[in-house]
């Protein structure tokens, strides 16, 4: 009788031992999938920052204002800075007062890209925020965009002459000058930034002042 008990008692303890291999090995199995399923949310969220990284538009106009204003050696562009989510800022602090208002007389003070917002501040040597002046008449603008470029290598002269309906129109003409700067663009072999500088300052600038089209164009030499 003690040997059948002891024999039951050797095969209970086979069978729990059994269980509990089994038990572990459904638990192994339970961890590998629950932590496969947890890491594919990662790599996606990685994936997405990593589309994140891509040159925003917000971002591409202030490399546009550096790379216009800023070569002028009296105009320092700042980097963009947020003020609320949605709303940013470019800060462009001018060494002289009479091209700093000139700048801020001629330049589009706000750019609205998709839900984003980009406002352009010029701001004088004592870094006083310049307000525009409201330009009236030919001479009035051809004279400020004189004043707010004359100095910037990219610039080569302002122009007018009449046009449909004897209407007068304002040219703007820039250096035959490519306007280049890395901008994570994938349709680039080198991920650049092309465009001649007349059309980077057609973003730039108002399409008119005083009633006047301010057109741009290249320098033929």
């Amino acid at each position: 009788m003690m040997k059948h008990l002891f024999e039951l008692g050797k095969c209970g303890q086979v069978l729990y031992s059994v269980f509990l291999a089994k038990r572990c090995a459904l638990c192994l199995l339970s961890f590998i999938f629950l932590a496969s399923a947890l890491m594919v949310p990662v790599s996606h969220a990685g994936a997405v920052q990593a589309m994140a990284g891509l040159s925003p538009p917000r971002i591409t106009l202030s490399n546009k204002v550096r790379d216009t204003l800023g070569r002028d050696p009296g105009v320092i562009v700042h980097d963009i800075v947020a003020s609320v989510p949605g709303r940013y800022s470019i800060d462009v602090r001018v060494l002289d007062d009479n091209k700093s208002k000139a700048l801020a007389s001629i330049m589009r003070p706000v750019h609205t890209i998709g839900k984003e917002v980009v406002n352009i501040y010029f701001y004088d040597s004592h870094g006083n925020r310049e307000k525009p002046v409201k330009l009236k008449t030919l001479m009035e603008v051809k004279t400020a965009i004189k004043d707010a470029l004359e100095e910037n290598p990219l610039f080569e002269r302002v122009e007018d002459k009449a046009t449909f309906g004897n209407r007068p129109a304002i040219y703007v003409i820039f250096s035959k000058t490519v306007v280049q700067f890395w901008n994570d663009d994938l349709s680039d072999f080198y991920s650049n930034y092309n465009n001649v500088a007349a059309f980077v300052f057609l973003d730039l600038m108002l399409p008119r002042a005083g009633g006047i089209p301010i057109n741009v164009s290249t320098e033929k030499e």
